[in-house]
């Protein structure tokens, strides 16, 4: 509850800081985490007016509301060593614009709860309530994930770009349905499937950008109506039903022919038109 103040410099001796310790210093704008602390602990920083703050790569736990009512906060990168996160560890943070973290929800490993909001004081997308994550976030960069799990990123609304760093090999069903102002879709090269609506309802997004490698493209896939065109790589071989909901696109496809193993209706919208395919596309 220090109110004057506005700086501290903490020796490289120190390797933890308690609870609270930081807390309602209303005027605090800096302060620097030691490496070998190795928990950031419950409202650490909480109330205070620290705009970046720098991680060390020794923190493996994040403890709940940790960063609560940080209001000036603009960016955080939390580093590929945590492996847990409590809950509302950035809500009320109104001023985020960009996170980089390693996982959705509370553990890399068995995780209980996968929503993206859960850091932010959301449980689960309620559609048609408000939610906690912050309207000024626009960049979330994820950056040690393998699976991103069913509904992860649902109904994050005002994020206009996800960046999926290689590694990532699934994404799940509906994990960034009703992304309202995301943009623009490029997967990593790792990336081996697509399940069904991952991407429904994100009518602002103009391009897609699907790696080599990617297998396979489960059912109503692309919700994305301002989609113009698509190249499909020649290692996509299992494609589900109605993947594209944008009538006025063209699919570009590198192999020849349709594989076998792909649904007849593959390429088919509205449930009586088919859009345009043009077969042996080369880069």
């Amino acid at each position: 509850n220090n109110k004057i103040l506005e700086s501290i410099e903490l020796p490289d001796s120190i390797n933890k800081i308690g609870r609270q310790a930081f807390s309602n210093c209303w005027n605090l704008k800096y302060v620097n985490v030691p490496y070998g602390v190795e928990t950031i602990d419950y409202k650490t920083f909480n109330g205070t007016s620290i705009e970046n703050i720098e991680i060390p790569e020794s923190v493996t736990v994040i403890v709940n509301s940790a960063f609560s009512n940080c209001e000036e906060i603009k960016e955080v990168v939390i580093p590929n060593s945590v492996i847990e996160i409590g809950d509302s560890v950035f809500i009320n943070c109104n001023k985020m614009e960009k996170i980089s973290i390693p996982f959705t929800g509370n553990k890399l490993v068995d995780p209980t709860n996968t929503y993206f909001g859960y850091i932010f004081g959301d449980y689960r997308y309620n559609k048609g309530f408000s939610s906690n994550i912050p309207m000024s976030l626009k960049e979330v960069i994820l950056t040690n994930t393998v699976n991103i799990h069913e509904k992860a990123f649902e109904g994050v609304k005002y994020v206009h770009e996800f960046k999926l760093q290689d590694g990532v090999e699934t994404i799940g069903a509906w994990a960034f349905s009703e992304c309202l102002n995301l943009r623009r879709i490029e997967m990593p090269s790792t990336l081996k499937r697509i399940y069904k609506c991952a991407y429904s309802s994100c009518n602002e997004v103009t391009e897609v950008i699907l790696n080599d490698g990617l297998e396979r493209i489960d059912n109503n896939v692309f919700g994305c109506k301002k989609l113009g065109s698509i190249v499909i790589p020649d290692s996509v071989e299992i494609m589900g039903s109605s993947i594209f909901s944008c009538e006025y696109m063209t699919i570009y496809c590198e192999v020849e022919s349709k594989p076998n193993s792909r649904e007849t209706t593959w390429n088919l919208i509205y449930g009586a038109n088919y859009i345009d395919v043009v077969w042996g596309y080369s880069k």
